[in-house]
């Protein structure tokens, strides 16, 4: 029964030490922002080219679909960049 203690709690500390460590390092400090909202495409096509300059310029831009079916106007795209890249989005996209 000693054994099955002492093996049960070698492995919460080998295992779950690093988990905590990890989770704790990555969890967002107070204040700070991870993404901000750059803006919003229309369409496609604008959507495509903003992405494409965003990539160009060394931003990874995420994308959420807004509303529609993806056919006609209705279709709006929000687009996304990590909240250190944002005065550089911006200024490619002239924003």
């Amino acid at each position: 029964m000693v054994d099955l203690v002492a093996f049960v709690l070698l492995v919460l500390v080998i295992v779950g030490a690093p988990l905590v460590w990890l989770l704790l390092r990555s969890a967002p400090q107070p204040g700070t922002k991870q993404m901000v909202l750059l803006g919003g495409a229309a369409g496609e096509a604008e959507l495509t080219s903003w992405a494409s300059a965003l990539r160009n310029a060394g931003i990874h831009p995420r994308v959420l679909k807004i509303g529609g079916t993806g056919y006609g106007p209705s279709t709006y795209y929000e687009v996304w960049v990590p909240a250190r890249d944002e005065d550089k989005a911006r200024e490619v996209l002239g924003l």
